[in-house]
């Protein structure tokens, strides 16, 4: 399993909870409201994917082998529904 998973379910949880207050800003500044929010997902994102989701994609792709058929295979069983039940968090 990978160790990061839980940091990382609390950066998304984090994430959200700062766009739900600035989604509730709109009632007091709606001008400022699609400015920040696009500022905010832009640094965010650029942050995150170059942090968490990098560390994360290195370790789904220690524990994947490319068959000859192209298809990857999990050196984990449970790869698979890790993977899933974050999903069903984020």
């Amino acid at each position: 399993m990978y160790k990061g998973l839980s940091k990382h379910q609390e950066i998304h949880d984090a994430m959200r909870l700062h766009v739900a207050q600035i989604v509730k800003g709109v009632e007091v500044a709606p001008e400022n409201t699609l400015a920040e929010i696009l500022n905010f997902f832009t640094m965010w994102l650029l942050d995150h994917i170059s942090t968490e989701d990098k560390m994360m994609a290195k370790f789904v792709s220690n524990q994947l082998i490319l068959q000859p058929s192209g298809e990857l295979k999990s050196t984990s069983h449970n790869l698979a529904l890790e993977n899933s039940e974050f999903r069903e968090k984020t």
